[in-house]
């Protein structure tokens, strides 16, 4: 008789998630390469399994005034069977190991994104950045509306597929805000079923199904240890030797710029929604702002890790303007001290160390005058930016970015734009970015 061949387990969870999404399992077995009587039985067993768990919960709740009655729900197929563990890169199926190196196909084919090259060239150089020896730090400047806080998401869930031991900090400008991007990236990880989002994006051309699952194909990133960390606000993710970290620090936390940042360092932090039109002018807010960004927020990242802050321009006392401003020094090494004359006044006269910027600017501007070749280059299916004027024609239209440019140059120039404008008084009301009626009487989309 021949050896009968074991069933890869992330084949099996496939397997259940194609059921769960709705596929029979004559479907489901032929996408998966499973037998058809295979199939049949794990499905009667899960159906069986359920049942008893369901039948369990129920009676460890009936005595508590029979409100276990109600909150019973129906069980998941996916939910009685062990997804695969993490998976090491040489027994990766060859779509995880494209996504590995290629994140447009990562963000496609796992999280539903229509391609989007600007963000696809900041990924690339914030990983790159991330990866180096050295400590590095970053200011992103990107219009309101482009998607940065996508962006954000899709590079830290990259960062944690690619490096389960990476330890993320995502900052904002307040504990709540910071902990709804957090729990975005935790449901992401977690999914056992490829996302579908909304019918009405993908009409527009906004979003796409997704078809792989990150915890199938990459293997389970919530760890099956009931101690586990795993809440909104941090959790670490399973390991690829079935431990956890041999730090104290999460995978992924969330911090509100108004918290303490006591005890925990990251190796990529990144901080969204920390600028805003309140703490951008001379005031109490800003200069708390800014004394907490120096002596807290840029502490916590660690040697050969990366400190990124995105955001548009808000005027010329902002805290991108603070941190592009820092400079750092390079002192040569006859500058130093070694005890010799060399270090004497009289020897270091004329002297001076080399100055370099400490943070990396990168730059996206919503409209490339020079790349406008007519109307056409600027409708809505018009290539974006590098190919075409717009950086992102569906998200940020013409129409409502000429409506700013004519109608508000000035915050055209300085939030849409990225122009440092040495205008102490430029300063945007919020409904220039939100949306909603301004002070003017004008009606912006935000």
């Amino acid at each position: 008789m021949g050896t009968k061949r074991a069933v890869p387990p992330q084949d099996k969870a496939k397997f259940f998630a194609l059921i769960q999404g709705g596929s029979t399992i004559t479907d489901a077995c032929r996408a998966t390469g499973i037998h058809v009587n295979t199939g049949s039985r794990w499905v009667k067993n899960a159906k069986r399994l359920a049942a008893e768990r369901k039948e369990a919960q129920f009676r460890a709740s009936s005595g508590n005034g029979g409100g276990g009655r109600q909150r019973r729900e129906q069980m998941d197929l996916l939910d009685v069977v062990d997804l695969p563990s993490a998976i090491p890169v040489e027994q990766l199926g060859e779509e995880a190991r494209r996504g590995l190196e290629d994140f447009d196909f990562f963000r496609k084919h796992y999280l539903g994104r229509v391609p989007s090259p600007w963000q696809v060239e900041a990924a690339y150089t914030l990983i790159e950045l991330l990866e180096s020896e050295e400590k590095e730090f970053v200011v992103l400047n990107v219009p309101p509306g482009a998607g940065k806080s996508t962006l954000f998401h899709d590079v830290a869930v990259w960062a944690i597929v690619r490096n389960r031991r990476v330890r993320v900090m995502i900052g904002s400008v307040s504990q709540n805000m910071a902990k709804l991007y957090s729990r975005r990236i935790r449901e992401t990880l977690e999914r056992v079923q490829p996302i579908e989002p909304d019918p009405m994006m993908v009409a527009k051309g906004l979003a796409v199904n997704a078809e792989g699952c990150l915890s199938i194909d990459y293997g389970r990133f919530r760890p099956t240890d009931k101690g586990a960390l795993w809440r909104a606000d941090e959790f670490v993710v399973e390991q690829l030797d079935g431990n956890g970290l041999d730090n104290k620090e999460p995978t992924v936390r969330a911090y509100g710029i108004e918290a303490e940042f006591i005890g925990h360092r990251a190796d990529l932090c990144l901080f969204d929604d920390v600028a805003s039109p309140d703490n951008a002018r001379e005031s109490v807010a800003r200069d708390k702002l800014l004394e907490r960004w120096d002596n807290v927020a840029e502490a916590r990242c660690d040697p050969g890790g990366l400190l990124a802050v995105v955001g548009q321009r808000l005027g010329s006392g902002d805290l991108y303007a603070h941190c592009l401003a820092k400079e750092s020094y390079d002192v040569d090494e006859e500058m130093s001290y070694d005890g010799s004359d060399v270090t004497t006044p009289e020897a270091l006269e004329g002297q001076h160390p080399t100055r370099s910027k400490k943070y990396r600017h990168i730059i996206y501007k919503a409209y490339y005058e020079e790349l406008d070749t007519g109307k056409e280059s600027r409708s809505f299916k018009a290539a974006p930016y590098p190919d075409g004027p717009l950086l992102e024609p569906k998200r940020i239209p013409w129409k409502d970015l000429s409506f700013i440019r004519y109608s508000k140059p000035d915050v055209f120039r300085v939030v849409y734009q990225q122009e440092d404008l040495d205008l102490e008084s430029m300063l945007v009301d919020r409904t220039w970015l939100t949306g909603g009626l301004g002070n003017d009487g004008v009606l912006y989309n935000g």
